[in-house]
C-alpha cells in the first residue's frame, strides 16, 4: 500500500506555490512560480488567469519530477487563493478578460452605493461593503463594461475556476461567499430581495449553484487535468477557501480564543466565536466560513511588512548591500527601549481596513529629535505595525470576543524579534507553529479531512500541526507600549481631518 500524501495549491497575489504533506503534517515538499500582475489605471489591478493554470502545470511537474514522491501516492488536492479576485467566463469556462485582483479597488463607487442600501445583510459584514469584494466588482462590470457582463456565463473567484480546471465542477466555497458574496446561512443562503435593490439580480445565475464547505469533495481530477498536470484521474480534489483563513488551518487556530494572525505584506486577524458578534468597524460575522457552528470575525491592516520593505529599499538605494539588512537593523533596534524614545507613527500608509475603515488614512511619524537614528525609526515602524493590531484585538475584546493566544504565521512570523513586541504590545503569548506557511499547509489539512484520513477539521489540526515556540509578553515592556499606544489612538483622530484633506486633494 503506498503512502498517503496531500497536496496544497496556494494562488497567491505574486505566485503560485505547490506543497505536499504527509498524513502527520511534515512538509514533504515545496515550489513556487510567479506571474505578473497589470496595473493599467491607478488603484486597478489584474492578472491573466491563464498564468495562474500555466503556473500550476510548473509547479507539479517540479513536484513530480523533485520531490520523490509517486502521482499515485497522492490522495487528494486542496487549493487556497486570493479572496475575490474576480474573472468572467463563457460557458465552457475560458476566461473572456483579465481578473481583477483582490487588491483592486475601482469599485470604490459601487461599494459605498450598496452600502448607503443599509440593508439587513450588510448587518454580516461589518455594516458596510468593502471595495475589495464580489458584489460591488460584479456591479462595476454591469455598469462599466456591459457588454462582457452580458456575455459572461459564469462571474467567479480564482478559487472557483481553478477547482472548475481541476475537475470540471462549478462549486462555491462557503468560506469566500459568506466574506466577500453577501451569502448568510442564516437569512437561508442568498437574498434575492437585496440584488434586486442593488439592481443585480441577475448575478445570481451566473454564480456556481452548489456552495460546499471547506474540506467537502468536489469530485476527482478530469481526464484533461489530469493530462495536463501529469496526475492520476483518480485524485480528489476537495474544496478549498480563501487564502489567509486557509492559513487558520495551517496554524492550528480552530479553537476558541485562538486568534490567527497572519503577518506579510498586509495582515489578516481571525477568530471564530460559538455566538454571532456585530462588530461596525470589523469584517464578519460569517456564519460556517471555517467551521460548521462556529462564527469567524475578521480584522485587517491594509499595509504592515510593506513598510518595512519601503524602508529597506530606501535605506538601501546607495550601495549598502540588503541581503543582511533586516538582521542588522534588528540587532540595533534591540538596543533601543520600547517606544523608541518618544518616536510615534501611524501605520495607516494606505488607509485603514479595520477597524476605522478609513481609506483617506496616510502614514505619520513625529517626534523625531537629533538624538534619534534610522534604527530608532526601523524599531517604530515595527511598533507601529503592532498597536494597529492591539487597536483590533481591543475592538474584538471590547464586544466580548474572548482572546487567549496569537497564533502566527507569513513572512513575519520568522522574525522572533517583531514577534516579541506583537506580544509586548498586546499583552498575549504569541506562538509559532513549525510550519509558517501555514496557507498552503491549511489547503493540504483540507485535503486530508475530505479524503477520510482525518474525522474533523479541527481533529487534523489538532493532529497535524505542531507548535515550536511560544513567546510570553514582558509585562514591563507592556506596561512602557500602554503609554505610546494611547498616543498611536490620538494621533489619528488629532491627523484624520488633515489627512482626508490632503488624500482628497491627491486623487
Amino acid at each position: 500500500m503506498t503512502a498517503p500524501y496531500f497536496m496544497g495549491i496556494d494562488q497567491g497575489t505574486q505566485r503560485l506555490k505547490v506543497a505536499l504533506f504527509n498524513t502527520e503534517g511534515k512538509q514533504i515538499y515545496l515550489t513556487a512560480s510567479p506571474y505578473e500582475t497589470q496595473h493599467p489605471y491607478q488603484g486597478w489591478a489584474e492578472q491573466n488567469p491563464n498564468d495562474w493554470w500555466a503556473a500550476l502545470k510548473i509547479c507539479i511537474g517540479r513536484c513530480l519530477a523533485e520531490s520523490g514522491v509517486k502521482k499515485e501516492e497522492i490522495k487528494a488536492i486542496g487549493v487556497a487563493a486570493t479572496s475575490a479576485t474576480v474573472l468572467c467566463c463563457d460557458q465552457k469556462g475560458e476566461p473572456l478578460d483579465d481578473a481583477i485582483i483582490w487588491m483592486d479597488v475601482r469599485a470604490y463607487e459601487e461599494a459605498k452605493l450598496i452600502s448607503q442600501t443599509q440593508h439587513s445583510v450588510l448587518k454580516y459584514a461589518g455594516g458596510s461593503e468593502s471595495e475589495e469584494w464580489m458584489v460591488p466588482k460584479a456591479l462595476w462590470l454591469k455598469r462599466n463594461k456591459p457588454e462582457l457582463y452580458r456575455k459572461a456565463q459564469h462571474i467567479v473567484e480564482s478559487l472557483d475556476w481553478l477547482t472548475f480546471k481541476l475537475t470540471g465542477s462549478w462549486t462555491a466555497s462557503l468560506c469566500n461567499v459568506t466574506n466577500s458574496w453577501n451569502y448568510v446561512p442564516a437569512l437561508g443562503g442568498w437574498t434575492p430581495e437585496f440584488f434586486e435593490q442593488i439592481e443585480l439580480a441577475e448575478i445570481l445565475e451566473k454564480w456556481p449553484q452548489e456552495v460546499l464547505p471547506i474540506g467537502a469533495p468536489v469530485g476527482y481530477l478530469s481526464s484533461q487535468s489530469a493530462a495536463d498536470l501529469g496526475l492520476e484521474k483518480n485524485t480528489l480534489v476537495v474544496e478549498g477557501g480563501i487564502d489567509s483563513h486557509m492559513g487558520m488551518l495551517g496554524m492550528g487556530a480552530v479553537d476558541l480564543g485562538e486568534l490567527a494572525f497572519t503577518i506579510g505584506t498586509s495582515n489578516v486577524h481571525l477568530i471564530l466565536s460559538r455566538e454571532p458578534v456585530f462588530v461596525p468597524g470589523l469584517w464578519g460575522p460569517y456564519q460556517h466560513a471555517i467551521i460548521k457552528d462556529r462564527w469567524l470575525l475578521e480584522g485587517g491592516q491594509t499595509t504592515s511588512a510593506i513598510i518595512l520593505k519601503w524602508l529597506e529599499n530606501s535605506l538601501t538605494q546607495n550601495g549598502a548591500g540588503p541581503n543582511n539588512f533586516y538582521e542588522v537593523f534588528d540587532a540595533l533596534a534591540r538596543e533601543i527601549p520600547p517606544g523608541s524614545e518618544g518616536l510615534v507613527m501611524l501605520d495607516t500608509w494606505q488607509g485603514n481596513r479595520t477597524p476605522w475603515r478609513d481609506t483617506l488614512a496616510r502614514g505619520a511619524l513625529w517626534g523625531l529629535s537629533l538624538k534619534h537614528s534610522m534604527a530608532h525609526i526601523y524599531r517604530a515602524t515595527m511598533e507601529s505595525i503592532a498597536y494597529g493590531t492591539r487597536n483590533i484585538i481591543d475592538t474584538m475584546q471590547e464586544n466580548r470576543i474572548e482572546i487567549k493566544t496569537i497564533r502566527v504565521s507569513g513572512g513575519g512570523a520568522q522574525n522572533l524579534f517583531w514577534l516579541q513586541i506583537f506580544s509586548d504590545v498586546c499583552r498575549l503569548p504569541v506562538s509559532v507553529p513549525k510550519n509558517t506557511e501555514a496557507t498552503i499547509f491549511g489547503a493540504a489539512i483540507a485535503a486530508a479531512v475530505g479524503a477520510g484520513y482525518y474525522p474533523s477539521i479541527i481533529e487534523a489540526c489538532r493532529s497535524m500541526v505542531q507548535i515550536t515556540q511560544t513567546l510570553s509578553p514582558n509585562l514591563n515592556h507592556s506596561q512602557a507600549y500602554d503609554f505610546y499606544y494611547t498616543k498611536y489612538l490620538e494621533t489619528y483622530y488629532a491627523l484624520k481631518d488633515l489627512m482626508h484633506e490632503v488624500s482628497l486633494k491627491l486623487v
